[in-house]
């Protein structure tokens, strides 16, 4: 099953912050899966879902997500898509890597006329009302604007479309101890007053944080004769978020706990569209795509957290200088047969993908502590005034430390690994009768995992122990087979050019890690 979310529902429904992939929660059996903005189908994660632009894929490996994922706003613009097609439930044959569902968009294109758009959105504490049963109002002030254009070339031959699309987003955030009793215990460590005062000026003002999106379209369509039409498109799209890392209204880590978060996305895409005669269609497309992010700590480590209270200092996940710095190349082909009441269609998938990571959790060190008393009595390092204790112990008053390092020299969680997905498939849509159609087909899916030693590091090849025979080779699944057949009648609604015709045959991908 399957519905199309056509331009005119795009351009006129009300949607929240312009990420047009949230029109999938039009469709029945789609909801939202958790509080980070990823959609599930029929009750299944998240995680398992398929999303595709102009054919090609669009997700990341590592966190088996959407490319870009959803911290940042959106990795393509509202205005460059032109539909998108959902598949529910079941795909054809042609469709697979999802066990949740399927995403697959369609960007503009210019015509022999020139059309465009311009627009700008506003969304600002100003024109909102404060919720009665909270303390404050939260300030907002998000700005979207941005152009779109497309015309020809040249006549009937060569055309163009451009898109341009901004945010600029301020959304401050405030500072609280989890406990409203934690400033209010007691304390009598020499360094008391001097660390309520600090902990007081810490969550006193709003901490300014910032959202800012930026991404660039360009693409020509070229007829280069009757039978072939080129079409080349490259999308740019920068997120960049100082104090991003931390996204509630209200959050129990100081203004040092957090950082900046960076996305930054691109893909280019060739796609040659071939007719050999009345009865043969070829389809080509390559993809070259980038997936780049980071999380850069506002201070350098350690860390504190304090029970009851808040924490402070370099956050224990960070530094995050790539993670992961994802390159896809990709490589499609389907020819297509029409022949009486049978459309024959058989094609290959071949994905290439590189990851490149660096970070390494509980790098910087963590302290923690398990009363106001017991920090007091080591004194915050930035507590202006504050006396640490005079004894034998001074700064040792905290509940546990752990640190993790990386061994190897010169490294700091720096990992390098590949993979290749092979898919391969056949189907055939066949019209029975007038009341029946049978769609029918087989499809092949293998991800090449690397093995031990496939990959370095720096010079530094890593191969497993061979005291432990498992740690030195990795099991490859190469039966992944998938036969699918089913009926309808022809008076149901049939799938548009970009979608997927319904049929049993679906997969969950293999997230690279989580």
């Amino acid at each position: 099953m399957s519905s199309v979310v056509s331009q005119t529902s795009i351009q006129n429904l009300p949607i929240n912050g312009r990420r047009w992939e949230n029109f999938v929660l039009l469709s029945p059996g789609v909801t939202n899966d958790g509080g980070f903005g990823l959609v599930s189908y029929r009750g299944i994660s998240g995680l398992y879902n398929n999303n595709t632009v102009d054919g090609v894929d669009n997700n990341q490996a590592f966190f088996s997500e959407a490319r870009g994922r959803t911290r940042a706003s959106y990795t393509i613009s509202q205005a460059a898509i032109r539909e998108f097609d959902v598949g529910v439930s079941n795909f054809s044959a042609e469709f697979g890597r999802a066990a949740g569902g399927t995403v697959n968009a369609v960007t503009k294109s210019g015509t022999n006329e020139v059309r465009g758009e311009a627009f700008y959105y506003l969304r600002s504490d100003a024109f909102q009302s404060k919720d009665p049963f909270a303390s404050f109002k939260p300030e907002e002030k998000r700005q979207q604007f941005g152009l779109a254009v497309g015309g020809p070339i040249r006549k009937d031959k060569a055309f163009f479309f451009f898109n341009y699309d901004q945010q600029l987003r301020n959304f401050p955030y405030f500072v609280a101890t989890s406990s409203p009793t934690f400033l209010s215990q007691s304390c009598t460590a020499p360094g008391c007053d001097a660390t309520r005062a600090w902990i007081q000026a810490q969550t006193a003002d709003a901490v300014p944080r910032d959202g800012n999106n930026r991404i660039f379209l360009g693409k020509v369509d070229v007829a280069l004769n009757k039978n072939n039409n080129l079409s080349l498109q490259y999308n740019r799209h920068r997120w960049r978020a100082p104090n991003g890392i931390r996204t509630p209204a209200i959050n129990f880590n100081a203004s040092s706990d957090n950082g900046t978060d960076i996305v930054q996305t691109d893909f280019a895409l060739l796609s040659l569209n071939s007719v050999f005669g009345p009865r043969w269609l070829n389809e080509l497309r390559f993809q070259v795509g980038r997936d780049f992010e980071a999380q850069e700590p506002n201070v350098p480590g350690p860390g504190t957290s304090v029970t009851g209270g808040f924490s402070f200092g370099m956050p224990n996940f960070l530094p995050r200088p790539k993670y992961p710095d994802e390159k896809r190349f990709q490589l499609l082909d389907s020819v297509s047969y029409y022949a009486g009441p049978h459309s024959l269609k058989a094609g290959l998938d071949i994905n290439y993908v590189r990851e490149d990571i660096v970070n390494l959790f509980n790098g910087g060190g963590v302290y923690s502590y398990s009363s106001l008393q017991n920090l007091a009595t080591d004194c915050p390092a930035d507590a202006s005034g504050c006396v640490p204790v005079s004894d034998a112990n001074r700064g040792r008053h905290y509940t546990s430390f752990v640190q993790a390092f990386d061994l190897r020299p010169g490294l700091a969680g720096d990992a390098f690994f590949a993979t290749t997905d092979y898919n391969f498939y056949v189907q055939d849509n066949w019209k029975v009768s007038k009341s029946l159609n049978l769609n029918l087909g087989v499809r092949y899916e293998y991800q090449q995992l690397p093995e031990p030693g496939d990959a370095q590091v720096k010079g530094i090849t890593f191969t497993g122990n061979p005291k432990y025979p498992a740690t030195t080779h990795f099991n490859q699944d190469k039966n992944n087979f998938c036969a699918a057949s089913i009926g309808r009648s022809s008076g149901e609604a049939s799938a548009s050019t970009t979608a997927a015709p319904a049929t049993a045959c679906s997969s969950p991908p293999s997230p690279t890690t989580r």
